[in-house]
């Protein structure tokens, strides 16, 4: 049996077959998404019922600041006034130095702190006034992190990390839906692996799988690549781009201010406590 850690904040996205216009029709009728075990690009699509065109499905924001503001003490304001809306399926890039605010905005984002003033809508709900319980649903299903470091279990192997995100949800499959996830990225061969016995690179790519076991709409990625090399740098790029284009997940990243965005992203700066167009 896996230990039983508090991993709420901790969630993971799913290899769907489906064209992201079919995604959104799948969210705004509430059809389940299905996970499979083999890679996105070798399966058939999935059919949707006739009836339905998908071109009438409309874009859902999946996640708005406003007027955020973020202070620990009382007197220093960490956020001054953010303003942002993330689309589903958009990629997003937020720049800015050390100490900057780049990841207390995305524990913001991600239900993992609360701001000191202002509203932050997930979905279209404001979660300011939800329950421990309810925030914790809303980040094991409604958003996946990736932080600066890798943060997984060191006594679990890469595959049982993967899991857990699916265990927490109670999916069925787990084992198979992890191993599908695992594949996805060519990291089965180290499933049976500890998180010491692969590389720093490699664990930041089983983190980004784990991100994306659970199949978020909203993937939030704290400077992924800041510990890595330029080649690990650019395989964990290269997943996130994959997230975004195979399986339609809507990616925020923060990246420091001399770093490349992400193609085709949405690019801020986040200067003196201000979010600033790029």
């Amino acid at each position: 049996m896996l230990p039983e850690r508090n991993m709420t904040h901790r969630a993971i996205p799913k290899a769907v077959a489906m064209t992201l216009d079919e995604v959104r029709v799948a969210r705004r009728i509430s059809m389940p998404l299905v996970i499979l075990p083999k890679p996105f690009w070798m399966l058939g699509r999935l059919s949707l019922p006739s009836d339905l065109d998908v071109t009438e499905a409309q874009t859902i924001t999946l996640l708005e600041l406003s007027d955020v503001w973020k202070s620990y003490d009382g007197k220093n304001d960490v956020l001054r006034g953010v303003n942002l809306a993330v689309e589903e399926g958009e990629v997003v890039s937020i720049f800015g130095g050390n100490g900057s605010g780049k990841t207390t905005l995305l524990f913001i984002s991600g239900c993992l702190d609360s701001p000191s003033k202002g509203r932050v809508l997930i979905g279209g709900r404001e979660v300011g006034g939800m329950k421990e319980k309810e925030l914790s649903e809303v980040r094991l299903r409604k958003i996946g992190f990736v932080f600066q470091d890798h943060n997984l279990i060191e006594e679990l192997t890469v595959l049982q990390n993967v899991m857990l995100p699916l265990r927490l949800a109670k999916a069925e499959k787990r084992e198979e839906r992890a191993g599908g996830i695992l594949e996805v990225f060519g990291l089965s061969p180290l499933s049976s692996r500890r998180p010491m016995e692969i590389s720093t690179g490699q664990r930041q790519l089983v983190a980004v799988a784990r991100a994306l076991a659970n199949g978020p709409p909203m993937l939030l990625a704290d400077e992924p690549t800041a510990s890595l090399d330029e080649e690990n740098a650019a395989l964990v790029l290269d997943a996130l781009r994959r997230a975004n284009a195979d399986m339609g997940t809507a990616i925020v990243l923060t990246r420091h201010h001399t770093a490349p965005a992400l193609d085709g992203s949405k690019r801020f700066e986040l200067r003196d406590g201000r979010l600033f167009s790029r």
